[in-house]
């Protein structure tokens, strides 16, 4: 399953680009066709733009006379994925994954996603990407490493909903690079996720931080405890095998009604 090209955003100077799942952009095309069931004066449009070779689609509300808040939204929980040392194994300092030969999905990522997919998590990963900025890739090159990542993970049966990666180099004080918030307050609102709810995983500091002014829980991958951190994991398999326990021991401890006192 591809993906295509998205922006919700006036500008690309200083802000996240990003790319949302088929499958996700399928759904809300139903929420919104739904919506105006609902109520006409509710209308979801979605613009496609060609732009240099790659479709941007533009999500546009329109409310009418309707109070934002009279609109029932249902917001999702999501965890948040760094990538180069979470999804894949991380090049040398310096070094920037440009080419698809360069990129290594690392053991039991699959296995995680999957668990965090099954959990009813939204699946988002979010990247610093530098080397564009420093000439050693282009977007088009980022592009085909992440569609080789959706491939091979499309070969266990497993989505992302949205890639959003900062191009920027730190010198440019953009409000996307990590570990500013920007993409994950750019993806709360692009896909209604609730940040409170969600998580923030990372293998440096600077995804940690990001996902704290977010508002998010974070998960630091590390061999040794962050103590800046509300988590830590030695692998994303580890987290989501924590959490599918957390899930399993919550469902278990619902009190059975039937045997409840009586008066």
């Amino acid at each position: 399953m591809g993906l295509f090209q998205i922006s919700f955003l006036p500008s690309f100077n200083h802000l996240p680009l990003s790319f949302v799942s088929q499958r996700y952009l399928i759904s809300q095309l139903f929420k919104g066709l739904y919506a105006v069931l609902l109520d006409p004066a509710v209308s979801y449009y979605y613009h496609l733009i060609f732009f240099n070779s790659t479709i941007l689609i533009v999500k546009s509300v329109w409310r009418g006379k309707m109070n934002a808040a009279s609109i029932n939204v249902s917001l999702r929980d999501a965890v948040f994925l760094d990538r180069d040392g979470v999804i894949n194994r991380k090049l040398p300092e310096n070094c920037y994954v440009s080419k698809p030969s360069e990129f290594e999905i690392l053991p039991g990522v699959a296995e995680a996603l999957s668990i965090l997919n099954k959990l009813g998590y939204l699946l988002v990963m979010i990247t610093n990407q530098r080397g564009i900025a420093r000439g050693f890739m282009t977007v088009d090159d980022l592009q085909n490493v992440h569609q080789y990542m959706f491939d091979e993970l499309e070969k266990s049966g497993i989505f992302l909903d949205a890639v959003y990666f900062c191009p920027h180099e730190e010198i440019e004080k953009c409000s996307c690079r990590k570990p500013e918030p920007g993409m994950l307050l750019a993806a709360s609102k692009d896909l209604e996720i609730a940040l409170g709810n969600s998580f923030t995983v990372g293998d440096s500091p600077s995804d940690v931080d990001a996902g704290q002014r977010a508002g998010t829980r974070t998960v630091r991958i590390a061999a040794q405890k962050d103590e800046n951190a509300d988590l830590t994991f030695s692998s994303l398999l580890d987290f989501a095998l924590f959490l599918e326990r957390q899930v399993l021991k919550d469902s278990n401890s619902v009190p059975n009604t039937d045997d409840e006192e009586r008066d």
